[in-house]
């Protein structure tokens, strides 16, 4: 008989449940506990190995283990593995297919369909990662489901949930937390308003907070330890792992004693549950922001909340159970099995709730911006180049000496298509100041003041950009934003395919400077001052962003715009 194979492939440990009918259990994965840890091993004879395999080989051979690559899902920069490459969703295909294999092994047939969960906050860009890993991973057919929304689904099998109720999900993991906002319907739940999430916090960080503590407590020698000797890597690794037992065993006890066995050190470290929240409060405190924030963005208001559904191995920690009944007053409802609900949620998925994301329609190549991307990035990049080749070159004027000021073919040469699958973001064209580097910021003082014809660009496409968002809205209809609807593009460089301008997420429009450096990323500033402004103590602002005075070529940096980009629905985007 066909079942159906729900996974959940965490951070640091992933998990699989089978369901025929109405009914679905946990599949045992390793030999001593069900989940696996989500580490990927490349041996020297070219033998991929994942799990507790690579897991116990990995201690001697770390050059060749990728572990915790979900949280640079979207990342195109590949791992090193012995020196060969390998994207995330290459890695996580090889997981993914191991799983399968061997859940079909045992039950002596594949399975009718695989329902794969992800974060609640993955936009189309991710879910295209995402949809890569399965057809790499070659096991048939897949559906998605979002993280929170398969949770509630097996929550709902063990406690009554009414139609219409309204439930906050706060699912707090071994690498990342994810937050949503559902309402119970006739055929399951829907995620209403804008999902949240933290990529970078999860139970892993925590470990790391108590490995600090025990080093800080032997003054620092854990962190002088000799990273070559096998020994001392040996005992270093068994450490950690006592933190992290340390930290779980603190959700029972008021205090716990860490075992230390190095080389030259036998001893023991005492830490109490107060120690370790005084540790953890501040970023906790964060997350109750992002609740806040994504219980509003649906429209709703804790007092709508019928309960908020703990999810994830780190959410067991008495002082988040606490933090989440105080601010929002509502009852608190935390999973029996809250390491397995995603998988077992998943795993009970109808087949017409978990759908994989739309198909996405490569462009061709652009000889103006070279290849761009596939899916909505690609849109947005063509769309932009578009916009700017529409421009007159000789329609600005420098404000300093009233002279013509650089062609725009000049200010193109500055600026960057940022495509989120691009590993080439550093090699721009000659930024016209005669150092053929890029954005160079001693040269480009030296080459005298050129931001202010930045900036007048800025200006005429930020207009065009304006008339053409309402252009397309204007031809939309009554269309629902976020609908696959064809955006038209310009008729005088028809850079990218129209057809796959189908998958961008909306008809808003934006402008997108590329030119920002930081002395951190470049060793220098760039474009963050205007005038007799000076970085880094006076930019030409009151204020910075969120990701601080960045630098556009950091790939994490432009992962968190394309992201932002994503949930804001952007579907045209201008490149100055």
């Amino acid at each position: 008989m066909s079942y159906q194979l729900g996974m959940d492939l965490g951070t640091t440990y992933s998990a699989a449940a089978v369901a025929e009918s109405d009914s679905a259990e946990i599949f045992q994965l390793g030999t001593s506990m069900a989940p696996i840890p989500s580490v990927v091993l490349l041996r020297d004879d070219g033998t991929v190995l994942t799990g507790e395999a690579a897991q116990r080989r990995s201690l001697f051979e770390s050059g060749r283990t990728a572990r915790e690559f979900k949280r640079r899902f979207g990342d195109p920069t590949p791992y090193l593995l012995g020196g060969t490459p390998y994207g995330v969703e290459a890695l996580t295909g090889h997981l993914m297919a191991s799983i399968v294999d061997r859940v079909a092994t045992e039950r002596g047939e594949q399975p009718g369909v695989v329902v794969l969960a992800h974060p609640a906050a993955y936009g189309p860009y991710k879910l295209g990662f995402l949809e890569d890993a399965a057809r790499l991973a070659g096991v048939g057919v897949v559906r998605f489901v979002p993280e929170p929304v398969a949770a509630a689904v097996y929550y709902s099998h063990t406690e009554r949930v009414a139609q219409g109720e309204v439930i906050a999900v706060y699912d707090f993991g071994g690498g990342t937390l994810d937050l949503a906002v559902l309402r119970k319907t006739p055929d399951g739940f829907e995620v209403v308003g804008t999902p949240e999430g933290m990529e970078r916090f999860g139970g892993v960080d925590l470990d790391e907070a108590v490995f600090g503590h025990v080093d800080e407590a032997l003054g620092g020698i854990v962190g002088r330890s000799d990273p070559d000797d096998a020994t001392t890597v040996a005992a270093v690794t068994s450490l950690r792992n006592s933190c992290r037992e340390a930290k779980e065993a603190l959700s029972a006890d008021t205090d716990v004693t860490i075992p230390v066995m190095l080389p030259n050190l036998h001893t023991e470290v005492r830490l109490t549950r107060g120690e370790f929240e005084d540790m953890i409060r501040p970023r906790l405190r964060e997350t109750m922001s992002a609740l806040d924030r994504t219980v509003r963005s649906a429209g709703v208001s804790y007092a709508d909340l019928s309960r908020v559904l703990l999810v994830g191995g780190a959410s067991r920690i008495p002082l988040v159970a606490e933090m989440v009944r105080d601010t929002t007053g509502r009852p608190v409802a935390v999973d029996a099995h809250p390491k397995h609900a995603i998988a077992l949620g998943a795993a009970l998925i109808p087949e017409a709730a978990g759908t994989p994301p739309a198909p996405v329609v490569p462009p061709e190549p652009s000889e103006q911006i070279g290849d761009p991307p596939t899916g909505s990035t690609a849109a947005i990049v063509g769309a932009a180049s578009e916009i700017a080749t529409s421009i007159d070159p000789e329609s600005t004027i420098d404000p300093e000496d009233d002279q013509p000021a650089p062609s725009l073919e000049e200010e193109k040469a500055e600026g960057v298509a940022i495509a989120a699958e691009s590993e080439e973001l550093d090699e721009f064209e000659d930024d016209g100041d005669g150092d053929e580097m890029p954005n160079d910021p001693v040269a480009d003082e030296a080459a005298g003041p050129r931001s202010w014809s930045r900036y007048a660009v800025f200006g005429v496409v930020a207009a065009l950009v304006v008339a053409i968002g309402g252009f397309l809205w204007l031809q939309g209809g009554n269309d629902q934003p976020g609908e696959a609807t064809p955006v038209p593009t310009a008729d005088s460089a028809p850079v990218a395919d129209p057809d796959a301008i189908v998958a961008s997420a909306g008809r808003v429009a934006a402008v997108y400077l590329v030119g920002y450096r930081s002395m951190e990323h470049d060793d220098g500033w760039g474009e963050w001052s205007i005038g007799d402004n000076h970085e880094p103590d006076d930019i030409a602002s009151d204020y910075l962003p969120a990701l601080g005075p960045y630098s556009s070529v950091d790939p994490g940096v432009r992962n968190e715009h394309f992201e932002m980009f994503s949930r804001a629905s952007i579907g045209i985007l201008s490149i100055v």
